[in-house]
């Protein structure tokens, strides 16, 4: 009986092992199939991983400056072509601009530079995008920035400082005349960028032919920021947001920065001298601005001026003391500083007023403003006296804008020769009562603002 119990169990098993064979050898295939694919996906991950670390080292490679590749072959972040000595042979002299200075520069020092040309003639641009960004503004905006020597012109080297130009769109004459006298002059560690925006649609073909002649000029020189918002007097504020980001992300390592006009002419190689001598000490090394200070001044209420702002951008009677738009000059500290407050603050069109007075004072603790006006910054008014206050045979006025009451420059000729003015200053051989009336007038302005909390 167990021997029949057995055979019978035995039976049942092979029956059922013959019935599961086809199954197991179903999930064997299976496995054996899922292991392959396993590796073959393997295989192919680690490869593709090895290309990329293959092709991320050879992008790395640290390009000789004595021979430095063009920027297919060489990432400018690993070979900035600014330090590049061959790059300078890639114009040739007849794509130069003539970039004799008048007799009047020959006393300009060694360290002073022509126009930069673009080093490359390369169309290549690519875009750098940012948001503009106030209480009331929520704004995208592109920039379109060149690649090549241009592209990040403070990298590698130090700078003293970076000149944003707010430039119209038609104002080649201007930028050119700027390029031609104290652009031309500037010190090899000051940057000079055009800021220029887009057309407004009731220009309509004219646009296009303006978008045109920029594009030659920016292939020529390279010292274009052109971005896609509208460029009109209502968008200053949106004008000045674009350039204060370009410099925080193009050339952050700036010392200082300065906005001016494309109707002003400033000497900055004096400027480097007071800075050296003056500001640097003052600044301290804190956020701080340096101007002409406009105090006690509060918005227009008239609806038809240009200078218009309503209750609802600016509820107060009085803005902060801040400094005059035509030519002032701040520590990279103080634009990052008050780049950092505008999503807290209503952005409207005076920008003078919003970024050096409203903003700065929004910062904790405020940005220092330095009143610097009359011995150092002119405006409507004959550019230079014969008789200018010095110290140590260096005089102190090296900026100049043209106001309500000054024509605007209309040549190339026109800035060289107000450069010439400025730049041949005589210093006052003695104090002539209207000399010591001017001074004592600008002694008083600066103990007034003292008084208001701003240093001298």
């Amino acid at each position: 009986m167990p021997t029949k119990r057995f055979e019978r169990l035995n039976s049942n098993r092979k029956l059922n092992f013959a019935r599961l064979l086809p199954i197991r050898q179903s999930v064997w295939k299976c496995r054996a199939l899922c292991f392959r694919l396993f590796i073959l996906v393997t295989f192919f991950l680690l490869a593709f991983l090895l290309i990329i670390l293959f092709r991320r080292s050879l992008l790395h490679v640290p390009c000789p400056l004595t021979n430095c590749p063009s920027l297919a072959d060489c990432p400018l972040t690993d070979c900035p072509l600014t330090d590049c000595p061959s790059m300078t042979d890639c114009l040739s002299l007849t794509d130069c601009p003539d970039t004799k200075p008048p007799m009047s520069l020959a006393q300009t020092p060694s360290t002073s530079r022509p126009p930069p040309p673009s080093r490359c003639p390369n169309n290549s641009m690519f875009n750098f995008s940012s948001v503009v960004r106030f209480s009331n503004i929520h704004l995208p905006f592109v920039v379109k920035v060149p690649l090549g020597a241009g592209t990040f012109p403070c990298a590698g080297r130090s700078v003293l400082g970076v000149v944003l130009v707010m430039s119209r769109r038609n104002a080649a004459v201007c930028r050119e005349g700027i390029r031609r006298s104290w652009g031309g002059a500037a010190p090899n560690n000051v940057i000079i960028r055009f800021v220029i925006g887009n057309a407004s649609k009731a220009e309509g073909k004219l646009a296009a032919k303006d978008d045109a002649l920029l594009d030659v000029e920016q292939q020529k020189y390279g010292d274009l920021i052109r971005y896609d918002l509208e460029d009109s007097y209502r968008n200053l504020h949106l004008k000045m947001f674009v350039a204060f980001e370009w410099q925080m992300h193009f050339c952050p390592n700036a010392e200082f920065v300065m906005k001016t006009d494309d109707d002003t002419v400033v000497d900055l190689a004096r400027w480097k001298f007071w800075v050296d001598k003056k500001f640097r000490k003052q600044a301290e090394g804190r956020a701080a601005f340096f101007g002409y200070v406009m105090a006690g001044t509060g918005p227009i209420r008239e609806v038809n001026s240009k200078w218009y702002v309503s209750e609802k951008h600016f509820p107060g009677k009085l803005y902060p003391d801040y400094m005059q738009g035509g030519t002032y000059f701040g520590t990279a500290q103080a634009v990052r500083a008050v780049m950092a407050q505008t999503s807290e603050v209503v952005g409207f069109s005076v920008d003078d007023a919003l970024y050096t007075g409203i903003l700065a004072e929004h910062v904790k603790p405020p940005v220092a403003r330095f009143q610097s006006g009359r011995a150092h910054f002119r405006a409507d008014q004959k550019i230079v006296p014969q008789n200018e206050q010095c110290e140590k045979g260096v005089p102190f006025i090296f900026a100049a804008f043209s106001g309500e009451q000054t024509p605007r420059f209309k040549s190339v000729e026109d800035y060289k020769r107000a450069y010439e003015q400025i730049h041949t200053a005589k210093c006052k051989s003695s104090a002539t009562n209207e000399t010591k009336l001017f001074y004592f007038k600008m002694l008083a302005e600066n103990l007034f603002t003292n008084a208001s909390k701003f240093k001298i």
